[in-house]
């Protein structure tokens, strides 16, 4: 949390306002919108790489232009993404799964190929949910994706002590980085409690329908 504070305070309330608002919507409708979540996830992978290529350091690594390579992966993987919604959702799982656990690890002392190797497991493990358990894990995953979007929008907001959330967080100084971890968890377990009573309502709704 403390990174997040750092390195992205200059976003502003505004953006963790906007952070909020999509996590919201991610968390509380996201198995009913899961292709549409995963194309916009894949436009965002796909603008932050694209962006990532215009650095000198990342441009010299690859052997294409960068802005080629950019707009290939803007514009492919949102196609891609569209066009086979479930095994897409599969690969959404995982990366979900990569970023959740390497958020909850931010301010774990840790060496960084063990926390590499974490955060492939945890992805690793939530593709494989996704494939036996794919309506639970599609629950799971989107409420997990709303907390700690949730989470983030808070760790910018604390860098901000002036309001009510920042100086909240920045009284709690001495717990400061278990916070993060703490405030993602909670979110989530709201937001797929939330999702998992709508898609329990949806299903008894259906039966119900069947029946009459």
């Amino acid at each position: 949390m403390h990174y997040l504070s750092s390195e992205f305070s200059y976003l502003g309330p505004g953006f963790a306002l906007l952070l909020t608002l999509i996590g919201v919507i991610y968390g509380v409708f996201g198995w009913r919108i899961v292709r549409m979540l995963v194309v916009l996830d894949a436009i965002a992978i796909g603008a932050v790489i694209g962006f990532g290529l215009q650095d000198p350091r990342v441009a010299a690594l690859i052997p294409v232009s960068p802005k080629p390579a950019a707009l290939f992966i803007v514009f492919v993987l949102p196609l891609v993404a569209f066009k086979y919604p479930r095994r897409s959702a599969v690969a959404f799982f995982g990366i979900v799964g990569f970023l959740a656990t390497l958020l909850f690890l931010l301010d774990v002392p840790m060496d960084m190929d063990l926390r590499i190797a974490l955060c492939v497991l945890g992805g690793g493990i939530i593709m494989a949910l996704g494939m036996t358990l794919y309506q639970p894990t599609t629950v799971f995953v989107t409420g997990v994706h709303g907390g700690f979007l949730l989470a983030v929008a808070m760790a910018i907001i604390a860098a901000y002590p002036t309001n009510f959330i920042g100086g909240l967080v920045q009284s709690a100084q001495s717990s400061f980085e278990y916070m993060m971890p703490a405030a993602a968890l909670a979110f989530s377990a709201i937001l797929i409690a939330v999702q998992w009573a709508d898609l329990q309502g949806s299903a008894a709704s259906n039966a119900l329908g069947d029946d009459m």
